[in-house]
């Protein structure tokens, strides 16, 4: 499988609302003392998971913020794993997360909320710039990391990994 991208994803008026809250000033984001569980590095980064399944089950207050998302992917909620929005903040020269995968043989979707010139890299070389309302849907298996942006203060962006 290669990477789909898919601009426009949303309808303006459903990635307005979910914009509006997630670049506001009062969604709640969490320090995670790093970008990667491969790389332990001296990087970190902010997440909110919206759901998570599994032995520790999770859902966010702030779920029905990606109703929209999970619709239009048409995922089924009992084949979700995981979904965490990541914002990074902005640095001076592009640090790259390292190369991972964030869970084998599932579908891994990076929805990306605010453009900037930061980039999600696969190891086989292709490159999806942060393009506000896009969708760049994968699988799960392909070796990827994150560049984080140098011209705006963030970089956001909400990763679901679903079932096949």
């Amino acid at each position: 499988m290669t990477c789909k991208i898919k601009d426009k994803f949303l309808p303006q008026e459903e990635f307005d609302l979910l914009e509006d809250h997630m670049m506001g000033y009062y969604f709640p984001w969490y320090y995670m003392d790093r970008e990667s569980y491969e790389t332990d590095t001296d990087t970190f980064q902010f997440q909110h998971t919206f759901y998570r399944g599994g032995e520790y089950p999770l859902r966010s207050e702030y779920y029905d913020l990606v109703k929209p998302l999970l619709r239009k992917l048409k995922v089924d909620e009992k084949k979700l794993h995981r979904i965490k929005a990541i914002l990074t903040t902005k640095t001076p020269t592009p640090r790259f997360s390292g190369y991972h995968i964030d869970y084998p043989d599932m579908t891994t979707v990076a929805f990306y909320v605010n453009t900037n010139n930061g980039y999600t890299e696969f190891q086989k070389g292709a490159k999806v710039k942060s393009v506000a309302n896009r969708a760049a849907i994968f699988d799960s298996n392909m070796v990827h990391g994150g560049h984080t942006a140098t011209d705006q203060k963030t970089r956001v962006l909400i990763n679901f990994n679903y079932e096949i």
